[in-house]
């Protein structure tokens, strides 16, 4: 079975698939506005340079909210499942927590989603480009994308702006712990044969959750940070106890879409979207 956005219950396999359409929730529900933020991380700074490619999207007509990534100087990439057609409702803040007002707020004024993003199963193309209005701040950071393709082991950091559980007894709205930027360190664990997806194990207590679609997997090589993924969804195996209350959904498996299956999707429609 699987549990989409509005825990409509397609199937998908053998899996409990719950995609962070929607993100950061912004309605009481259980699970309403899927997404992810991060689990068992540390909070980011302000000026600590590993937060300084990440933009909360906010989008203020939706359900809810999703963590992006910066790879131009006025461009970010995300999930596509984060964005819709409403540009009015729509900005990026460069901030490492929501409610900083003296951040920057800049608005959305491109979209340009994969055109063959679907939501469950197959290949998701689960990707998307905003170009935001003006040029990045002073002290922000463009993220590379990568060159060469990642394998099971490779560790990397997860960032995001969401909650710290996805228990269903807990009441997401209005936590205090919502709209921070924490950062984690994780460990892919599979990659899909697609070679456009890879799956982290978050059994451990770290990882992503409610909050944090869009959020990247980052590697440092060199002076740069590059992106390798971008936070896609979590998933149980089947037979877990989703049912129960103080089930975590966030301490089982994530997905992440593989930037570098992408790559040349970015390159071509970066440069369609900055024409528009």
């Amino acid at each position: 079975m699987s549990l989409m956005n509005n825990f409509k219950r397609p199937l998908f396999a053998s899996l409990i698939f719950i995609s962070f359409s929607a993100c950061a929730p912004r309605a009481t529900s259980d699970h309403d506005g899927l997404a992810a933020g991060i689990v068992g991380g540390d909070e980011v700074l302000a000026g600590n340079p590993i937060g300084q490619s990440i933009v909360y999207i906010d989008n203020v007509n939706s359900r809810g909210d999703c963590t992006g990534v910066l790879i131009g100087e006025n461009l970010v990439l995300t999930a596509a499942h984060c964005v819709d057609e409403d540009l009015d409702s729509m900005q990026v803040i460069f901030t490492n927590r929501k409610d900083n007002r003296k951040a920057p707020h800049l608005p959305i004024i491109k979209i340009l989603k994969h055109e063959m993003f679907q939501l469950p199963g197959g290949d998701r193309n689960d990707i998307a480009l905003l170009r935001f209005q003006g040029q990045r701040p002073v002290g922000t950071a463009i993220a590379s994308l990568p060159e060469e393709r990642v394998f099971s082991g490779t560790e990397f950091t997860a960032l995001g702006y969401g909650t710290t559980t996805g228990r269903r007894n807990r009441d997401l709205i209005g936590s205090d712990d919502f709209g921070v930027l924490r950062v984690t360190k994780v460990t892919i664990n599979s990659t899909r044969p697609n070679g456009l997806e890879f799956n982290v194990d978050q059994s451990q207590g770290h990882g992503v959750c409610y909050g944090d679609s869009g959020g990247p997997a980052l590697i440092l090589k060199g002076t740069s940070q590059v992106v390798v993924g971008l936070a896609t969804g979590v998933y149980s195996p089947a037979g877990s106890p989703i049912n129960e209350m103080d089930y975590d959904f966030c301490k089982a498996m994530s997905l992440y879409t593989d930037v570098f299956g992408y790559r040349e999707w970015i390159l071509e429609n970066s440069r369609t979207i900055l024409a528009l």
